[in-house]
């Protein structure tokens, strides 16, 4: 498939994901199917990818279509294989899937629990400014998870993920918050924190 093709359909793709539609035609009348999404994702296409291993990751109980009014299948809950396509877009540098590996590492979904691997993925995400990994690289400093306790990272980590004003961190704003008013209540600063 040529490049501006490929491009079109990761973008349906992509549209029909935030739009919570998979299964029903677009308005260009081009559909998406598992297959068609899984050949992307093994085509080395990054962003499909991603949304095979978020898809694996969450499940589906929505349709994949293989034309209007025709069902394909429903994608159920594979850890193994979220870690898998995750591990792939991350490796290309996909913030998104670099955080949900970082996650998966951190509860030990579809593989073994590890808070090196973990702090590994959430640090690559985190400097290409992603607010999740920044809010979790946060609570690895203040909890100390598999690293030292720094007050002063930790503050450093939460003040960013808040600067970015992402929609990822919105359902863990006030947590973010009253992490940070703690730290500050408890003379940590963000000007001391020395980031690697």
């Amino acid at each position: 498939m040529k490049t501006k093709g490929k491009n079109l359909i990761v973008f349906l793709i992509l549209a029909c994901t935030s739009a919570g539609i998979w299964g029903q035609t677009m308005s260009s009348r081009k559909t998406v199917s598992w297959k068609m999404l899984l050949n992307e994702a093994g085509n080395n296409d990054k962003d499909a990818q991603y949304i095979v291993g978020k898809t694996y990751l969450e499940g589906s109980d929505l349709f994949f279509s293989i034309a209007p009014g025709k069902l394909d299948t429903v994608i159920h809950v594979n850890k193994e294989q979220a870690v898998y396509w995750l591990r792939k877009a991350a490796e290309q540098g996909v913030a998104k899937a670099e955080t949900e590996l970082g996650t998966c590492y951190s509860l030990g979904e579809g593989v073994e629990a590890s808070n090196e691997q973990a702090l590994y993925w959430f640090r690559k995400a985190a400097d290409q400014g992603h607010s999740l990994a920044q809010s979790n690289l946060g609570v690895y400093y203040k909890e100390g998870y598999g690293i030292e306790k720094n007050g002063d990272i930790a503050l450093y980590w939460f003040e960013k993920a808040i600067k970015n004003k992402d929609r990822e961190v919105d359902n863990h704003l006030a947590a973010i918050k009253e992490f940070i008013k703690e730290l500050k209540k408890a003379g940590y600063s963000s000007d001391r924190a020395q980031i690697e």
